[in-house]
């Protein structure tokens, strides 16, 4: 499974689960404010009125039956794995955590550090139960290490937030703010005039070291940073930006031993023929729903 690939499932992931979280908090408080919770109105236009009864058929109807699939998939993956005898570990865990967000474009997906986590387990618990049977060799592992090294060597990555600002007066007078306690959050929403990361509170997710899309000045200014401090201004793209460094991923090189079961899994998942999914198991596990029978 490629990195891109992997990117792609975790943050499908983690998104549907945010939405399987959301949509099932409100059934919940459907059953405990019944009627009177239902007819609360949650948006209007003029005089017309969206109820809260509105919304949540709005979202069962749009995505009620993938947010359901998500966790009877989730469930049946943590039956199996116990069924097994098949455990996630701290490091393992960690070592997908780190090379997950080293994966990611500028464009952060993963705020939610603890949802990321439950996805990333699940989704390593499912690939060693479908690999657990598949035999490969040292030399097929050797050759994997060898040929995607560049993979398990991991730059310094930064976590970043930034102001654009048109005038290096206008930036030092973001710092003033800051320095008398404003969010930078709230600045970049109300001030920054980088469409693309101002509706996200200046986040532009993690960026390398070594990255070509911005210039020296600007990574030399976040490498001197430390966390949850911010720069002075930096001469950008025409313009002055002040950037806060929120978060550091250290620069990490993986040995073959470290990686070697990382590797056993991705190669065996490579030779297994046919698409494998959790549904591939409803069936012998009685899995029954509201939109059917088992698989």
């Amino acid at each position: 499974m490629g990195k891109k690939q992997l990117l792609y499932i975790i943050g499908g992931l983690v998104l549907l689960n945010i939405c399987t979280i959301f949509f099932f908090t409100f059934r919940e408080n459907q059953n405990v404010y019944a009627n009177n919770s239902l007819n609360e109105t949650v948006a209007s236009i003029g005089n017309e009125k969206i109820t809260r009864q509105d919304w949540l058929l709005a979202m069962e109807q749009q995505g009620g039956k993938d947010i359901l699939r998500n966790l009877i998939d989730q469930k049946l993956i943590e039956k199996m794995a116990k069924k097994y005898g098949i455990t996630v570990t701290n490091k393992e865990l960690n070592r997908e955590i780190l090379m997950t967000k080293s994966m990611q474009d500028s464009n952060d997906q993963f705020e939610n550090n603890d949802l990321l986590r439950k996805e990333i387990k699940t989704n390593l618990l499912f690939e060693k139960l479908i690999t657990k049977d598949v035999k490969v060799t040292e030399e097929q592992l050797k050759k994997y290490y060898q040929d995607h090294e560049y993979f398990y060597d991991i730059p310094t990555f930064y976590k970043v937030s930034l102001i654009e600002v048109k005038t290096k007066n206008e930036a030092e007078q973001i710092i003033e703010a800051l320095n008398n306690g404003s969010s930078f959050d709230a600045l970049a929403m109300e001030t920054s005039i980088d469409s693309a990361s101002s509706p996200q509170g200046g986040n532009i997710g993690y960026i390398s070291k070594d990255s070509k899309e911005y210039p020296s000045n600007f990574l030399q200014a976040i490498a001197n940073l430390k966390i949850d401090q911010y720069s002075n201004p930096i001469p950008y793209k025409g313009h002055f930006a002040v950037v806060q460094l929120t978060d550091r991923i250290n620069e990490k090189v993986y040995s073959y031993n470290e990686v070697k079961d990382q590797i056993r899994r991705q190669v065996a998942l490579s030779s297994i023929e046919n698409n494998v999914t959790p549904e591939s198991f409803w069936k012998e596990n009685h899995v029954k729903w509201f939109y059917g029978e088992d698989k």
